[in-house]
């Protein structure tokens, strides 16, 4: 619990914002970027990561709908599968570096809730958990239409 105040001071800043828990736990995740990466920074300061095509995220972001318990990821069940498909080959080439996913704060809960039955052993950060100064390694893209469909097949 020692990192109560930084997670009190993230959620009252933002409280003036929005009154969705999701969203307040974004933010605290947010203000303790450094202590929730740093388990997965390699020996030579490296965070080894699997990045997301910005039409990959669009895609993602336009498919969550507002409903009256919060939002939820409503993607066409073939493309969720093709995504969670792409994102396994990334993982299992990229297994010895132990890597991370990383994305938007905006999608970042939903691919985690979609990956985590499949891929619970990756996890996924959003762009701003990644604290200052952090030397981040690209290891793998999940790419555009032609990579999504190539892994559907």
């Amino acid at each position: 619990m020692r990192d109560l105040g930084p997670i009190v001071e993230a959620v009252g800043d933002k409280a003036r914002l929005t009154r969705d828990p999701a969203v307040l736990a974004e933010y605290a995740r947010q203000a303790l970027a450094r202590r929730i990466v740093a388990p997965f920074v390699d020996a030579e300061g490296a965070l080894h990561a699997i990045a997301m095509d910005p039409s990959i995220e669009r895609e993602i972001a336009d498919a969550i709908a507002q409903t009256p318990d919060g939002e939820v990821l409503a993607m066409n069940p073939d493309r969720a599968h093709a995504l969670v498909a792409a994102l396994q080959v990334q993982a299992d080439h990229a297994a010895g570096m132990r890597p991370v996913l990383l994305c938007s704060s905006r999608v970042r809960r939903h691919v985690r809730q979609l990956i985590e039955q499949a891929l619970p052993q990756l996890p996924v950060f959003a762009y701003q958990e990644s604290p200052a100064g952090l030397r981040v390694e690209t290891v793998g893209i999940v790419g555009g239409e032609q990579h999504m469909e190539a892994v559907a097949a």
